[in-house]
């Protein structure tokens, strides 16, 4: 299994922020070259910070990449677990789940799409780890769909779990035409509305 990035410096907080710039500065220059296209430095130079000193805080190019994906899926997560903790019914927990990645997916849309355009170029190591994080994150879905009865067999449970978790994720990939013809709101609610429809939890 894949090890935690590890950074040389030693004070956490210092590594907290500079990574929050390193991995919002990647996002942008790995959506603008590719991340085949875009080294270390590149990153680097849109911190603000050396190539040298780039590598106190992570190891590779693969940590940095792997850091954006895992954040996104985490914050996914955390997302859905915090909307469906005041929840005890369960179609009310699922109805709850679906918004909140919806909102999530909206609000980490760059990162959503480095996910999707580049984690294939992680290193195994990675995209095992990453794969075991995604798969928790969909098993969530599985759960709350078979406990909200929207399952007629195990089999129908894991296929909808990969629809429902992959159709928000139209947000991010088409990201081009949504801002300057749909208001946030409007995404939100409309895809949302179209997950729960297909899932019979919402009227034509």
């Amino acid at each position: 299994m894949r090890s935690a990035v590890i950074a040389k410096v030693k004070d956490e907080e210092l590594v907290k922020a500079r990574r929050r710039q390193i991995v919002d500065a990647a996002v942008a220059v790995f959506l603008d070259k590719s991340y085949h296209n875009a080294t270390v430095g590149d990153v680097a130079q849109r911190v603000g910070i050396s190539q040298g000193a780039m590598y106190t805080y992570v190891r590779s190019k693969d940590d940095i990449l792997y850091m954006i994906c895992a954040e996104a899926v985490e914050a996914h997560n955390e997302a859905v677990q915090q909307a469906i903790a005041p929840h005890t019914d369960p179609v009310a927990r699922l109805r709850a789940a679906i918004h909140a990645f919806v909102v999530s997916i909206h609000a980490t849309r760059d990162s959503t799409l480095v996910v999707y355009r580049e984690a294939h170029d992680l290193e195994p190591r990675s995209i095992k780890a990453l794969l075991a994080k995604a798969g928790a994150f969909i098993a969530t879905f599985e759960t709350l769909l078979v406990e909200a009865r929207c399952c007629k067999s195990p089999d129908s449970r894991v296929m909808l779990a990969n629809i429902v978790t992959y159709l928000p994720t139209v947000i991010a990939n088409r990201a081009w035409y949504w801002r300057s013809r749909v208001s946030r709101d409007k995404i939100i609610a409309e895809t949302s509305a179209f997950i729960l429809r297909g899932l019979g939890l919402e009227k034509t």
